[in-house]
């Protein structure tokens, strides 16, 4: 039986000689070496458009400190660990229970790890094992999910490509998506998951600040939508209150 003193995560199992070492539970130790890594790749092998963003994204990834992956949420993909009940301390995760747990995901979606038991969750060779361990509830960081995308989308099907030609996100993500897209892929595959990175601007309003959802100062999308139907501009005075902003 494999099990450990820290959770480990299927990046780990996918590549042992990965960047990551875990110091304490669901926490990820990023080398110096990994980190002076990143580095080479942002000055060396991605294009940053416009060229500012390199400078940027260096500033968050050249003093990166360790990262916690875990949440305490009641949403979110949940992270499949077990711990055993009388200690708490002893973790069982390994290649027969993640894959166990991958086909119970891809036939019955993520929530099974809420509806289903221990038993059930269980891969066959641990199941008379079930009365010894407790499913975790620690949810996965959102960052560290959206950031392992290349894997499950540019690198998973076959109509696409990996590294991706192209991300496009406004300069928020350079401290979000672009930073732990690049974390993930470097460490596992010594490689960036992009070849061009292109931050966009932001819709501004008519005194000039940013539209923000937060303020309730942009449109919705259905307002936009029409204005390109009728081909009319003549938007609303007052911008009206978006989930999505006008990030589109």
């Amino acid at each position: 039986m494999k099990t450990a003193n820290a959770a480990k995560i299927e990046i780990e199992l996918f590549n042992p000689d990965a960047s990551f070492s875990l110091m304490k539970e669901q926490c990820l130790h990023l080398s110096t070496s990994l980190c002076l890594t990143l580095i080479l790749f942002v000055y060396g092998q991605v294009q940053w458009i416009p060229e500012v963003g390199k400078n940027r994204i260096n500033s968050f990834v050249s003093g990166r400190g360790d990262w916690c992956i875990s949440r305490q949420r009641s949403w979110g993909v949940p992270i499949p660990v077990f711990y055993d009940k009388t200690t708490g301390k002893e973790v069982l995760l390994d290649e027969h229970t993640l894959a166990h747990i991958k086909a119970l995901f891809q036939e019955h979606g993520s929530d099974a790890w809420w509806t289903m038991d221990e038993k059930e969750l269980l891969p066959d060779i641990y199941k008379d094992q079930a009365d010894k361990w407790k499913k975790g509830t620690d949810t996965m960081d959102v960052w560290f999910d959206s950031g392992s995308s290349w894997a499950g989308v540019a690198k998973g099907r076959e109509e696409l490509g990996y590294p991706a030609d192209l991300y496009l996100e406004g300069s928020d993500q350079h401290r979000g998506w672009f930073q732990s897209s690049l974390l993930t892929s470097v460490a596992v595959n010594d490689k960036a998951p992009y070849k061009a990175v292109l931050t966009h601007g932001f819709v501004l309003d008519e005194k000039g600040f940013k539209m923000s959802k937060s303020l309730a100062t942009s449109w919705t999308q259905e307002t936009l939508l029409k204005a390109e139907t009728t081909k009319s501009w003549s938007l609303p005075m007052e911008p009206m209150f978006s989930g999505y902003g006008s990030r589109l």
